[in-house]
């Protein structure tokens, strides 16, 4: 067995839940070639103090996913793990409706931790101290408020830490402050990114950041980006047409309507990827009805799927 995925319930009574504790450590222990390992359930808040039993794992993972709280436990678990490429702490993957709790991670990281990761998604509390000194080129972040100047310097200055340039970058912009401040600083921060995704989302549909053409013109600086991935609340006419914003090197965006919002009749016209089209001699951009990949969902938001080239 090569990848495991382990999902559970977390309203089941706590006997039931201390089996699951007991048959996931029994089964890790067990599982030498392991390579990919998932594990979640519908309650992020869920903790599992005891995973491997206090020993050294026999496997090598290569990929590691954890969509619960992470205990020290569970830090020393992804710290035993020096192949890991690949890494999700899907901290914040519970609806927005629940009372945010932040992350806990170690007051010290180790230096030779995690030597070999190159794609992370994770709280942002938790990205700005894992970015530093290791060869991270995609970043998904999962944040709560970005409207903070620091919240977005502090990752920056990780950015510029990291042993490897940032080739892809998923975030959301909760205010128009910091939609505008994203788009200044990624020519400047980030200028071998090849994918970039966005979730433009206000508290409501009053306080949804509404780019204007200035705004979205600083991508064209962006002289590598290939795809731009937007999820926009409530209102995705405001990114009608990429001819707008594009650079010489773009080639796809695609465009949804976020699910969590009743959107007016008619605003899902305005979904699908948008691709360059030469016909009879002329280019121009088209909007096709379908999606490139798979529609973010309440269970990886924040989380933008990309092809594996974009890691390159």
């Amino acid at each position: 067995m090569t990848n495991l995925q382990l999902h559970f319930d977390a309203n089941l009574p706590e006997s039931y839940l201390e089996c699951f504790r007991t048959g996931v450590n029994d089964l890790l222990t067990r599982s030498s070639c392991l390579k990919g390992l998932t594990l979640g359930g519908r309650c992020g808040y869920i903790e599992i103090p005891h995973m491997i039993g206090g020993t050294s794992p026999s496997f090598r993972l290569s990929e590691l996913s954890l969509h619960l709280r992470v205990t020290p436990e569970l830090w020393d678990l992804v710290f035993s793990q020096p192949t890991i490429r690949r890494l999700v702490l899907n901290h914040c993957f519970k609806p927005p409706y629940v009372h945010y709790r932040p992350p806990d991670i170690p007051s010290q990281i180790p230096t030779n931790a995690l030597p070999q990761l190159e794609a992370l998604l994770a709280p942002i509390e938790i990205v700005t101290a894992l970015l530093p000194g290791r060869p991270v080129k995609y970043v998904a972040v999962q944040c709560r408020d970005t409207s903070s100047p620091s919240a977005l310097e502090f990752l920056w200055q990780a950015v510029e830490e990291s042993s490897a340039a940032l080739t892809a970058l998923s975030i959301r912009a909760d205010s128009t402050i910091a939609f505008r401040s994203l788009l200044q600083e990624l020519p400047r921060r980030t200028p071998s990114l090849r994918f970039l995704g966005i979730n433009i989302a206000g508290s409501t549909r009053r306080w949804t950041p509404r780019p204007n053409a200035g705004d979205l013109g600083l991508l064209s600086s962006l002289t590598m980006l290939e795809c731009i991935r937007w999820e926009s609340t409530p209102d995705p006419r405001c990114f009608s047409n990429p001819a707008d914003y594009a650079g010489t090197s773009l080639r796809h965006v695609q465009h949804e309507v976020c699910s969590l919002w009743s959107s007016p009749q008619g605003l899902h016209e305005y979904e699908g990827a948008w691709e360059i089209v030469n016909k009879k001699g002329r280019t121009y951009w088209k909007l096709k009805p379908f999606f490139l990949a798979p529609r973010v969902d309440h269970r990886t938001r924040g989380l933008v799927c990309i092809v594996n080239s974009f890691l390159i």
